[in-house]
C-alpha cells in the first residue's frame, strides 16, 4: 500500500495580482488505489488584498491533482498589452511540509491563467 500524505498547495505574488486578479486554488485527493476521496479549495474571493492563499488536503491520500485559476477582476491599468506586461505567481506544492515543485506562473493582464489537474504522489 502507499504510503498516505498531507499535500498543500501555495499561491504567493505581490499585491498587484491579488488586487487585479480572483485566484482560485483546488487540490483532489486520490487513494492508493487511484479512486477520489476528497476536494479542498481555496479563493481570495472579495479580499484583494495579502500576497499568499494556500489550501491543504482535507484528508491523507496517496495522491493528488492541483488546479489554478486566475481570472482578471476587470481590465488592466491601461488597454495597451506593452503597457500590461504579465503578472507574477509562485506555486509551491508540499507533501508532508516539505517543497515538492515550484512552479513560476506569469498571468496575462486581459485573460488570466490555469493549470488544470498536475498530479503528484
Amino acid at each position: 500500500m502507499d504510503k498516505q500524505h498531507t499535500f498543500t498547495l501555495e499561491a504567493e505574488g505581490d499585491e498587484r495580482i491579488w488586487r487585479q486578479m480572483n485566484v482560485h486554488l483546488h487540490l483532489y485527493s486520490f487513494d492508493a488505489e487511484g479512486n477520489p476521496c476528497g476536494v479542498a479549495s481555496a479563493d481570495n474571493g472579495n479580499d484583494h488584498t495579502g500576497t499568499k492563499l494556500s489550501v491543504t488536503t482535507p484528508v491523507p491520500a496517496a495522491e493528488t491533482a492541483v488546479c489554478l485559476y486566475v481570472v482578471p477582476c476587470g481590465l488592466p491599468e491601461s488597454d495597451r498589452v506593452s503597457d500590461s506586461p504579465p503578472l507574477k505567481l509562485t506555486l509551491r506544492v508540499l507533501r508532508d511540509g516539505t517543497v515538492i515543485d515550484t512552479l513560476e506562473r506569469r498571468v496575462n493582464q486581459f485573460g488570466g491563467d490555469q493549470l488544470i489537474g498536475k498530479r503528484y504522489k
